[in-house]
C-alpha cells in the first residue's frame, strides 16, 4: 500500500494561467445526512489545506469501472481550521461502497487531473506499468509498482472474455517492484484474445486492480484436423507444414503441462502423424500444438474420453 501525500503527477498550463494541482489525503461519505440532505454529500480532506483553485468533480472510477454518481460545484465554506474539508453534494446516482476512488478533477481554469484517494488516506500500491507479451507457447506477463509499503502479495488474473477472471498465480511483495510471471498454460485457451490484470493485496485485505492488458493469442485455430476427437487412445493429426523443418507435436493437459510429445520433420505440404501411448492420460480436456522452430502454428482442442 501507499500513503497518498499532497503531491501531483503533473502540472498543467492553459491559456489562463498555472493551474497547481492538489490530490486529496482522504474522503468521507455522508449519505443522507450532513449539509446536503438526503442525496448525501463526499467530504475531500487534504493534509496541507484546502487548495486555492478549488477543482470540480468530473467523474469517480472503481476498479477502472465508471460509477455513475455525479456531484455539485465544490463548497470551500469549512476550508478553515484543523478539520478543513470541501464538500460536494450528490445531484445524481448513488456513491459508490469501496474505499478507494479514482476521482477525475478539473481545474476552473479547465485543466484535469487524476488521484487514487482512499476513505483511511491510505491508497493501494500504484501500477507504474504492466505488460504481457507472447513468447512461443508462452505469455510472459511484467509488472512495475511504486512505494511499496504493507502490500501482501499480487494474484495474475486472466480471461478469455476481457469480462470473467480467474486468478492464474500468487506472487509474493518484494522490495525491488519487478514482477514477472511466465504462463504455459495461456496455449490451451481458444480465444482469440487473452486478457491479463493483476489484483494487489494488502495485509488487512482490501485490494485493487492494474490496468487490463490484451494480448493476441497468436495461435492458428484452423488447418489442422484430429482424429478421433473425443479420443481413448491413439490420435492422428493431420496439419499443413509450409516447410520441412523440425516439428514438434505437444499433448497439453489443462494445467499448460505436456503430456506427450512428438518429435518429426515433416514434407513441404500437407503431413499426418499419429500421437500413440496415450491411453492412460486421465479423462478430460487436452490441446495438441504444432511447433516449428519455438512457434506454436496450429493448434486445437479436444477431449479425451
Amino acid at each position: 500500500m501507499k500513503t497518498f501525500y499532497l503531491a501531483a503527477a503533473c502540472t498543467l498550463v492553459s491559456l489562463q494561467g498555472f493551474t497547481q494541482n492538489n490530490c486529496a489525503t482522504s474522503f468521507k461519505r455522508n449519505n443522507g445526512n450532513g449539509t446536503c440532505g438526503l442525496q448525501g454529500e463526499l467530504r475531500l480532506t487534504f493534509a496541507g489545506g484546502c487548495p486555492a483553485n478549488v477543482p470540480y468533480i468530473d467523474s469517480v472510477y472503481i476498479n477502472n469501472d465508471k460509477t455513475n454518481v455525479a456531484f455539485s460545484a465544490p463548497d470551500n465554506s469549512k476550508c478553515n481550521g484543523a478539520n478543513a474539508y470541501i464538500s460536494y453534494c450528490v445531484v445524481s446516482g448513488n456513491m459508490p461502497p469501496a474505499n478507494i476512488w479514482k476521482i477525475f478533477f478539473r481545474n476552473p481554469d479547465g485543466s484535469s487531473y487524476t488521484c487514487d484517494v482512499s476513505s483511511t488516506g491510505i491508497v493501494p500500491v500504484v501500477f507504474s506499468s504492466f505488460t504481457a507479451t507472447l513468447t512461443g507457447s508462452t505469455i510472459v506477463c511484467r509488472w512495475n509498482t511504486e512505494n511499496e509499503t504493507d502490500n501482501k502479495y499480487f494474484e495474475l488474473e486472466r480471461s478469455a472474455d476481457g469480462l470473467v477472471f480467474s486468478s492464474i498465480a500468487r506472487i509474493n511483495s518484494n522490495t525491488q517492484g519487478n514482477y514477472q510471471y511466465t504462463d504455459a498454460a495461456a496455449g490451451i485457451l481458444t480465444a482469440n484474445t487473452i486478457y491479463y490484470r493483476v489484483k494487489q493485496v494488502d495485509n488487512s485485505g482490501s485490494f485493487s486492480y492494474s490496468k487490463v492488458f490484451a494480448i493476441k493469442n497468436g495461435i492458428a485455430k484452423n488447418d489442422i484436423v484430429v482424429t478421433p476427437n473425443p479420443f481413448k487412445q491413439n490420435i492422428n493429426i493431420s496439419f499443413n507444414s509450409t516447410a520441412s523443418t523440425l516439428t514438434e507435436i505437444k499433448l497439453l493437459n489443462v494445467n499448460g503441462q505436456t503430456a506427450a510429445v512428438k518429435k518429426l520433420v515433416p514434407a513441404a505440404g500437407q503431413n499426418t502423424c499419429m500421437l500413440n501411448g496415450i491411453s492412460q492420460l486421465p479423462k478430460g480436456v487436452y490441446m495438441i500444438q504444432v511447433i516449428q522452430n519455438g512457434q506454436v502454428i496450429k493448434s486445437q482442442q479436444l477431449l479425451k474420453q
